[in-house]
């Protein structure tokens, strides 16, 4: 029997690794780039077929390296509008938690949470058919990032295949940092040169002369930080700090100033001292130590060199806010469009705000700064409701964990962190979409897991009573 379903499993997997090999000679025969999109999809599915855990990974490798490659593309090519490359990452995903969704039996809560943001995007649908490539495009965007909440909800809370994303930042945002610091200080490679000059970005110059806001591998510096940031939390929650992991965290921390996005800024700081507080561990505290002495030296360098004195003078800005321009534009955009938006029940519809919007006649929120903003505006009152009660499920069941319960464990302080972080960080982005909400909707299923997961860690005795958590092999365990 046992021998009969394991020939089962390969017969599948070899008739999935045929068809999925046609399809790729399909596409490639059509375009380079849909080829090349194709073999991504299909090569991440395989490998979650074959490997739960490594199909993960590589599954938010793709989320991370896409863009680089589009750009790499562009260069030979030329740039396209509809990129098939820019849904690779989404068909993966969506792939992915589709296949996740049929091995696994889900319970209540996450049906609801699945069924309230999905029909929540339902509602934007008939007012954006007027534009059906952006409505396409935005139902893939954030339609693909809801179901990551799936893979975050059903990934182990504790063993050697837990926390996929942490896995892949340890060693990846170190390398996204590297980059993004080498286009800040050397001149931009020509493919990422030739992706400025063909793409329309108001905000990708530095307060420094001759410099760019970095973006890395990722589409831009607003992308780029809430990713470091992440980073970055997860560096908190280490059980210790090494000098390679210091290093990192080094790198990752000066490429999060040089994005110059003072919300991600403000955002981590505030969740990185409710992990010190929460933890109490000294990797937390030498972590926010090493950062809080990068932001030292800078103010205190100064005008003495053109970078330090710009990373201050954006950082002073944060004191003086009315007198801003961005700043003051933030504050006035939601007071124009809120009214507008909740006069319309069913919103503007899906794709009217954001990249999508690039893809049909201008809109009056083309660039949105504040995530909620752009849902309201797009979905209407009942659609933005519908999803923030989705999302609320998940954020009551961590703070009632971490706030009622007590729980100090790792997993419980990081996807209190976590949410925290990316609640603030919504009124300065919208992050429903692309990878910054792939992790929105992750970190979310990360944190109902926890919440409904048991404190004990698996191979040692634990006591989750008091300020502190101890292992049973006497090391403080988070």
């Amino acid at each position: 029997m046992l021998t009969r379903v394991v020939d089962q499993g390969r017969l599948t997997t070899g008739l999935l690794v045929v068809l999925g090999a046609a399809a790729v000679g399909a596409c490639t025969v059509l375009s380079p780039q849909l080829g090349a999109a194709a073999a991504l999809t299909v090569s991440v599915v395989l490998l979650y077929v074959a490997s739960p855990a490594l199909g993960l990974v590589s599954l938010w490798a793709l989320w991370l390296l896409t863009p680089g490659l589009r750009r790499l593309f562009g260069l030979l090519d030329g740039y396209v509008d509809a990129d098939p490359l820019a849904a690779a990452p989404i068909a993966a995903t969506a792939g992915v938690a589709a296949l996740q969704l049929v091995r696994t039996r889900l319970d209540r809560e996450t049906k609801r949470v699945l069924a309230l943001a999905l029909g929540g995007l339902a509602i934007g649908i008939p007012a954006g058919a007027s534009s059906p490539t952006s409505l396409a495009y935005s139902l893939l965007a954030y339609g693909g990032a809801v179901l990551a909440f799936a893979l975050g909800r059903t990934e182990r809370v504790h063993g050697a295949d837990a926390l996929s994303l942490r896995r892949v930042l340890v060693l990846g945002a170190p390398a996204l940092a590297l980059y993004g610091i080498a286009q800040y200080f050397l001149p931009l490679t020509a493919w990422d040169s030739a992706w400025l000059s063909s793409v329309e970005y108001g905000s990708i110059g530095s307060p420094e002369d001759g410099h760019v806001r970095i973006f890395s591998t990722l589409n831009g510096p607003g992308t780029l930080a809430p990713v470091l940031a992440v980073a970055l939390l997860y560096a908190l929650t280490s059980a210790r700090l090494r000098v390679g992991s210091a290093l990192g965290v080094g790198l990752v921390a000066v490429a999060l100033a040089l994005t110059y996005v003072r919300g991600a800024w403000v955002a981590f700081a505030v969740a990185a001292v409710i992990v010190a507080v929460l933890a109490r561990t000294r990797a937390a505290w030498l972590t926010i130590g090493l950062c809080g002495l990068l932001v030292a030296g800078a103010l205190a360098a100064g005008p003495s060199s053109p970078t330090t004195g710009a990373f201050a003078e954006r950082l002073g800005t944060l004191g003086e806010l009315e007198r801003d321009t961005s700043a003051t534009e933030r504050v006035a955009t939601p007071t124009e469009l809120i009214p507008e938006a909740i006069s319309r029940p069913l919103g503007h519809g899906l794709g009217t705000a954001g990249e999508a919007s690039r893809l049909r006649p201008a809109t009056e929120l083309k660039a949105p700064d504040n995530g909620y903003l752009s849902l309201l505006y797009q979905l209407g009152p009942a659609g933005f409701v519908l999803v923030l009660a989705s999302a609320a499920i998940p954020v009551a069941a961590i703070v009632r964990r971490v706030v009622r319960e007590r729980a100090r464990d790792r997993e419980s302080v990081l996807a209190f962190a976590g949410v925290v972080f990316l609640v603030l960080l919504l009124f300065a982005g919208d992050l429903f979409y692309g990878v910054t909400g792939v992790i929105l909707w992750y970190l979310l299923g990360r944190g109902l897991a926890v919440s409904r997961a048991p404190a004990v860690t698996a191979g040692t005795a634990t006591v989750t009573s008091g300020r502190r958590r101890f292992a049973g092999d006497g090391r403080t365990a988070l």
